[in-house]
């Protein structure tokens, strides 16, 4: 219930527009947050719509439509990074490879080269066998880094195992069970192996129509340049 949360604001019950993060760790739409704010202020401070819990969270400027710089002071370095790159990622959405497709992953350890929700990033942090790895939220990746980042797929049949390998027999994609009981004779080959060769086939196609362009453009100046000639004779 708690990744699915993340998915919907907590004060409209649809889909989160520019999700806020609220110190309780609860999600709520910009829009939403502002005006349940400006119409639940006591001392400076609201309870979360959800489980209302008084987080100390200071309200919006009187004059302003905007959250202050102190709401976003308390809740914290993290939060704040995980609200930047939710908002400036927001058509570039991982899931977390702990939590599933239910919950958006804002952070990318580069050793393990997973993501990680939030909640999960910070376990990963503290845990003695990674505590040491380099983690960094979407908002500080270069386009490189993003582009390499692939999204793991998991078996239908085999919810807990990720798709693998490829059946070339079958022309599907399968994982390691599913290759020990119906395609355990078959040739098959690992997905990153066919994606290799799929690349390869596709760059050597691209490279003849890039040839094939460039002969048809020069045919194509030449007849030009012919009927020019044509014209002025």
């Amino acid at each position: 219930m708690a990744a699915a949360s993340r998915q919907v604001c907590s004060i409209c019950k649809d889909t989160l527009k520019s999700p806020k993060l609220i110190p309780c760790n609860h999600s709520v739409c910009y829009k939403c947050l502002e005006d349940y704010a400006r119409a639940n202020l006591s001392n400076g401070r609201f309870k979360c719509p959800l489980c209302t819990t008084k987080e100390g969270v200071s309200g919006f400027e009187s004059n302003e439509s905007r959250i202050n710089s102190d709401f976003l002071k308390q809740i914290g370095q993290n939060d704040t990074n995980e609200i930047r790159a939710i908002e400036k990622y927001e058509c570039e959405k991982y899931a977390c490879d702990i939590c599933g497709p239910n919950s958006i992953a804002c952070y990318r350890c580069l050793d393990c080269a997973e993501n990680f929700c939030q909640a999960c990033s910070n376990v990963h942090e503290k845990a003695k066998a990674t505590r040491h790895h380099k983690i960094c939220d979407f908002g500080t990746l270069d386009q490189t880094t993003k582009g390499t980042i692939r999204q793991r797929i998991f078996c239908e049949k085999h919810p807990e195992e990720e798709i693998k390998l490829v059946c070339q027999t079958c022309d599907v994609l399968m994982c390691v069970l599913c290759k020990a009981a119906n395609h355990d004779t078959h040739y098959s080959k690992t997905v990153a192996d066919a994606a290799f060769k799929v690349q390869k086939k596709l760059r050597a196609t691209i490279n003849e129509i890039t040839v094939e362009l460039r002969r048809l453009n020069f045919s194509l100046k030449k007849g030009e340049v012919l009927e020019t000639t044509i014209n002025e004779a």
